[in-house]
Parts: C-alpha cells; structure tokens; sequence
C-alpha cells in the first residue's frame, strides 16, 4: 500500500489527465511468497505445493470446516479469487510518473514485521 499511496500523490501532481495508471508491483505465485515469507523468517521454504486444481474439489468442505474456525482460507471464493490471475502492467506509472515500487522481498520482510514475526537479515 505504500507504493500505491506514493504513486497516486505522484499521479495527482504529474499525471496526465484522462490516464490511467496501473500501480502494481511484482507478479509471484502464491507459493513464491509463501517460501519468501518462510525463509525471511528463519524457517524452512515449503516443501510442497498443491495445485490448485486438485484443492479445488475440496473447497466445500474446507468452507465448513472454516466456518467452524473462524477461516475463510479454503473456501471457492478464495480459491477462484487465486484463479483469476488477470495480468496487470504499470509500465506507463513507471515510465510517465517514475513509479517503482519496492522489491518484493522487502515487501513480505515488512509485512512479516508488522505481524510480529521477526524476521532475519
């Protein structure tokens, strides 16, 4: 959200009307984070990753499961909302505004942080 909130001052100041400017930053699997997050924290990177088609058939049950838990982790609407993987690109944020958001590891490092979970350097 930081980058965002900088690209949108920046788009107020120097963009140029009628534009649209697309803020995103890098493009990662789920597993990509999850292994980032995994080893920014001291811990071993996944070992396995399911995919989605085969969680998929388990959504329902893993939706009452959920309700019971207070989780909404695997539920349909979480797992199409992984499926719909439109491609984004801020190629004119970056070049019409210098729009560039931060690397992806320091991202997850700061998420990580802000959570509580230390992370090491």
């Amino acid at each position: 959200m930081r980058d965002v909130a900088a690209g949108i001052a920046v788009a107020l100041d120097w963009g140029r009307a009628g534009r649209s400017y697309l803020l995103s930053g890098t493009r990662a699997q789920i597993v990509t984070l999850m292994s980032l997050g995994a080893i920014l924290a001291g811990r071993r990177p996944l070992r396995l990753a399911v995919p989605l088609e085969w969680a998929q058939p388990l959504a329902p049950f893993g939706e009452l499961v959920g309700s019971r838990f207070g989780s909404d982790v695997l539920t349909p609407a979480s797992l199409n909302a992984l499926a719909d993987n439109p491609v984004v690109s801020s190629a004119r944020a970056r070049a019409e505004l210098g729009f560039l958001p931060r690397p992806l590891a320091m991202t997850v490092r700061d998420l990580l942080e802000s959570a509580g979970i230390k992370t090491v350097t």
